[in-house]
């Protein structure tokens, strides 16, 4: 198994860094001309702390994976079995497989971060129409399927960070999706969870029949379109 672990993992990072960010850049700026990384446009704002911080911890995961097929690097000892390794297998190929799922459901309003220059529509189809931030939970079980991978204290608190940082910027984007979209988003977030499905499905009063293109909300506005919820 560590054998091939040591090809796995640096492909597994260079697929991910490559398809949702690199490729998913290009090709929305290409068919949009608008650049969908946005952070660094709110200089001394929180928005673009916690997104420089984030670039410098995938930045360190991405390093970190690669020399840790090349360099011995003391593990976490009982979390070090073909057990683990499996469940960390199962997880980063899931993960990758939903977090390019999501973007696809997201289409041209996909961003990294908060467009305050481009008002993008709101997204409720597919993985939407149960959570508000897919994409960001893709990211929190890819960094836990790498910490089974590589089972360090060192992963273990990029993880912790990681997340951290995540919550804080769901929630800085909830914030601003609110004063965008109003009581639509509002009636919309009160039917979903942030990362997990809200139980039951229709606790809220909303029933959500679901397409590409058409949502049908029952008992509350219509609610139509995309968004840049991740």
């Amino acid at each position: 198994m560590n054998t091939f672990l040591k090809f796995y993992i640096p492909v597994l990072i260079t697929t991910f860094f490559f398809w949702t960010l690199l490729l998913r850049t290009y090709v929305l700026y290409k068919k949009t001309k608008v650049n969908p990384l946005t952070f660094g446009r709110q200089k001394e704002s929180a928005h673009d702390y916690v997104g420089s911080w984030f670039k410098v911890i995938l930045l360190v995961v991405f390093v970190y994976g690669i020399l840790n097929s090349f360099i011995p690097i003391p593990k976490i000892s009982y979390l070090d079995n073909i057990l683990i390794q499996a469940v960390g297998i199962v997880l980063t190929i899931a993960s990758l497989i939903f977090t390019i799922y999501a973007q696809n459901e997201m289409g041209t309003s996909w961003r990294i971060g908060i467009d305050q220059e481009v008002k993008t529509q709101l997204v409720t189809t597919g993985p939407f129409a149960y959570i508000r931030n897919p994409i960001f939970l893709g990211m929190i079980v890819m960094l836990l399927g790498l910490f089974f991978l590589i089972p360090t204290y060192f992963i273990a608190v990029l993880f912790i960070l990681s997340y951290l940082l995540i919550n804080i910027q769901t929630r800085l984007e909830e914030e601003y999706l609110a004063k965008v979209h109003g009581n639509v988003y509002l009636n919309y977030k009160k039917g979903t969870g942030r990362f997990f499905p809200k139980y039951p499905l229709f606790d809220s009063g909303i029933i959500i029949v679901s397409s590409r293109h058409v949502e049908t909300v029952v008992g509350l506005e219509r609610a139509d379109g995309r968004g840049e919820n991740e």
